[in-house]
């Protein structure tokens, strides 16, 4: 192995063996066996980085990681980590396979692209950003947390969490969807995608784990109104548990055969509302505000004497 400490741009060719780096460095192209770069500076920006198909490992060990520039691993893993912020700024990062490594706060995509034609691996946080980011992938093995707008050209499978949007917003998934782990829904308003989080699907979504139904912004979802937060070619499975916002406790999940929705079926939280009255038939909050007390009395009889 070879250790090198830069301080600037740097350009080397080596001998078959690691490359180790520890400092700022670019332009670097490894003829050996792979290429291990590291920093305890605040921030860490890499670019231009070849490793000639071998393994290539970016560290940040006391600050920030920024990719800003292209990287190439060939059919070789790449690994990130950072004890802070991980950030593609620019470039193209072109890797055969990819582990975002737990810890820190994980990558954001701020540009650039990214493309792994093996398995992307998120142990960590991936955040697609606001600006509708597009990344291809072979497979997406999500075992962190994936957030943000945008894109994944490819399939994913989910054991982590699943967090569409930045409050909220739309992800798009170009192959199948399967989840076992966490899906996040944020309901704000009755536009999807914007007002409410929506994952579209190609392929096959097939669901299962748990779903999180958390309101936001104080919207109140009246009843009949319905929000479809799985769009997709087709649909096949349950989530096996949901939570719902307190706001949101007349709420349920209806599926069809390409999609699942939100259903609003009573607003339990409307003013007026009373359990009573709902065992009753009177459901609605127009008719619980309606009714008058000798209409309430004289039901209440005719149902005891009944």
């Amino acid at each position: 192995a070879i250790n090198l400490t830069s301080t600037g741009a740097n350009s080397l060719s080596t001998a078959p063996g690691a490359l180790n780096v520890s400092g700022a460095f670019s332009n670097l192209t490894a003829s050996g066996t792979g290429v291990s770069a590291t920093s305890t500076a605040p921030t860490f920006t890499v670019g231009n980085i070849n490793s000639n198909s071998g393994p290539l490992s970016l560290g940040a060990g006391a600050g920030s990681l920024v990719l800003n520039g292209n990287i190439n691993a060939g059919t070789g893993l790449f690994t990130t980590s950072a004890s802070g912020t991980q950030t593609l700024q620019g470039g193209a990062v072109n890797v055969g396979s990819y582990t975002i490594s737990a810890g820190g706060a994980g990558l954001t995509l701020a540009g650039g692209n990214l493309n792994v034609a093996g398995t992307l691996t998120n142990n960590g946080t991936l955040n697609l950003g606001t600006g509708g980011q597009s990344i291809m992938v072979g497979n997406f093995a999500n075992a962190g947390t994936l957030a943000g707008i945008g894109t994944i050209n490819g399939s994913v499978v989910n054991t982590g969490v699943v967090a569409p949007g930045n409050s909220p917003g739309l992800l798009t998934i170009t192959g199948n969807f399967t989840t076992t782990g966490t899906l996040n829904i944020e309901v704000g308003g009755l536009a999807a995608g914007t007002q409410f989080d929506r994952i579209n699907v190609g392929g096959l979504a097939n669901l299962g784990g748990t779903l999180n139904v958390t309101q936001i912004g104080g919207y109140v979802a009246a009843p009949g109104t319905s929000y479809q937060f799985i769009n997709a070619a087709s649909r096949t499975g349950q989530f096996a548990t949901t939570t719902f916002s307190p706001a949101f406790a007349g709420m349920s999940v209806t599926y069809g055969s390409t999609f699942a929705d939100l259903m609003v079926v009573q607003n339990l939280n409307a003013p007026g509302y009373s359990p009573l009255l709902v065992a009753m038939g009177m459901s609605l909050p127009d008719e619980v505000k309606e009714i008058t007390l000798e209409e309430l009395k004289k039901d209440i009889f005719e149902r005891t004497c009944q």
